[in-house]
C-alpha cells in the first residue's frame, strides 16, 4: 500500500508541476487570445484540485497498472496517452461542438497536451513503482 501511495504522490507532483508550467506559459496565453471573452477572471483552484486528485488516480488505475501488469513501460505510456486523448479530447471536442467561439486550434493543442501529459504521468508512475519495489 505504501508503494502505491508513494507512486500516486509522485505522479500527482509530476502532473501539477507540468500543468503549472504548461498552463502558465502556453495554454493560458493561447486561451486568452482565442476565447478570452469566455474566461473567468479567477480560476477555481478548489475544483481544479479535486479534478487533479481524481485524474491522477484514474491514470494510475487505468494506465500505470496496465503497464505494471504487462511489465511494460510502453504499455503504461500508451495506455496513459489513450486515456489522455479520451479525457482531454472529450472536453475539447464537446466545447467545439456546442460553443460558438471554440476554436479547432484549442481542440488540437489541448488534446495533444492531454495525450502527452497523461502518457508521461503513467510512465512516471510505472518507473516510481518499479524503483520502490
Amino acid at each position: 500500500m505504501l508503494q502505491v501511495s508513494l507512486t500516486y504522490v509522485a505522479m500527482l507532483i509530476f502532473f501539477v508541476l507540468c500543468e503549472i508550467i504548461v498552463l502558465t506559459n502556453i495554454m493560458q496565453p493561447l486561451f486568452l487570445k482565442q476565447i478570452g471573452h469566455l474566461m473567468k477572471d479567477n480560476t477555481n483552484f478548489a475544483m481544479a484540485s479535486i479534478f487533479y486528485l481524481f485524474y491522477v488516480a484514474g491514470v494510475y488505475w487505468f494506465a500505470t497498472k496496465a503497464g505494471l501488469r504487462s511489465e511494460s513501460l510502453l504499455i503504461a505510456i500508451l495506455s496513459g496517452s489513450f486515456l489522455g486523448f479520451l479525457a482531454f479530447g472529450t472536453y475539447e471536442f464537446t466545447n467545439f461542438l456546442i460553443l460558438k467561439d471554440w476554436k479547432m486550434t484549442l481542440v488540437l493543442i489541448d488534446t495533444l497536451w492531454g495525450v502527452l501529459i497523461s502518457g508521461a504521468m503513467a510512465g512516471v508512475g510505472f518507473q516510481v513503482f518499479k524503483w520502490l519495489h
